[in-house]
């Protein structure tokens, strides 16, 4: 099949950030410094983002939602809980302005030992109800976790909206690749179920806390930290906020289908840069749908 002319401009266009401003470094990729968090393996950063600018996030999101029901694209399930969206930050510069605050990629960048940039993110207007387990395996990289997720609440979080939870200090379990390889075999390579026996452990052995923090509040997380969200008792109300997903330059970000295997630390895309901080060019926004 022959590739069209907008095909191949479309091809060129992307290649254009690669090449301008390449995701690549001749450095030895270092080994990320768990020292970086405290023991809880959690750091909140209190009004971190300016309501002006979370409303400004609020007031995109929504816009987006217009669009895509104006177009018949499915935004939420039959209970009408939005699904989440994901990199939207590349529609909206508000988005784009908060992933890209400076005293995030401060900590990532002490934490990877070398510049940090936003890989992916995902946005909310209602609570994900995730079911406990760690980020390493849908971000793996090499060395492992060089990743940090940064969660920023762009309202008030309530109760009964399904807060975030997390357990304190669960980063410290199953923190290297033997010890995931090994958990991964024992559950007949099932990532889901993986997760459920590292719940098992976590929980006996670590405090689970439930964040109900405030608009602008952000809370940043080692990938290792077993986290989820709860359940939200009131099924329409909102939980508004975003999820960033960063990574380091020059380091190749796989997801869950490479996961535990070993791979090619050549990173296939390129860098932009806003507000004096990278982002990855990825690609539009797209929802995506509850698994369940």
């Amino acid at each position: 099949m022959k590739t069209s002319v907008f095909s191949q401009m479309d091809i060129i266009g992307r290649l254009i950030p690669f090449i301008r401003r390449p995701n690549v470094s001749l450095q030895k990729t270092p080994t990320p410094d768990d020292s970086v968090f405290p023991e809880s393996g959690l750091i909140v950063m209190k009004g971190a983002v300016s309501q002006n600018d979370c409303l400004a996030a609020i007031r995109d999101y929504d816009t987006h939602e217009t669009l895509l029901v104006k177009h018949g694209c499915p935004v939420s399930d039959s209970k009408g809980r939005n699904f989440r969206v994901n990199n939207l930050h590349m529609y909206s510069e508000s988005l784009l302005k908060i992933g890209t605050t400076k005293s995030f990629h401060d900590v990532a960048s002490s934490y990877f030992g070398r510049r940090s940039l936003i890989h992916t993110s995902l946005s909310y207007k209602h609570g994900s109800q995730q079911v406990a387990h760690i980020d390493t395996p849908f971000f793996w990289t090499n060395p492992i976790n060089m990743y940090i997720g940064v969660w920023v609440a762009l309202e008030d979080v309530k109760p009964d909206a399904g807060p975030l939870f997390y357990y304190e200090g669960s980063h410290k379990y199953f923190n290297s690749v033997k010890e995931l390889t090994a958990v991964y075999e024992a559950s007949d390579k099932n990532v889901n179920r993986m997760f459920e026996i590292m719940h098992d452990v976590v929980s006996s052995k670590c405090k689970r806390v439930e964040l109900c923090v405030n608009q602008g509040d952000a809370i940043l997380w080692h990938p290792g930290v077993m986290h989820g969200g709860t359940f939200a008792s009131d099924r329409d109300a909102t939980r508004y906020s975003c999820v960033y997903h960063f990574g380091a330059q020059g380091v190749n970000v796989r997801f869950q289908t490479t996961f535990p295997n070993n791979f090619l630390n050549v990173p296939l895309c390129g860098l932009s840069e806003y507000n004096g901080q990278l982002y990855a060019r990825k690609n539009m926004p797209k929802v995506i749908p509850h698994k369940d």
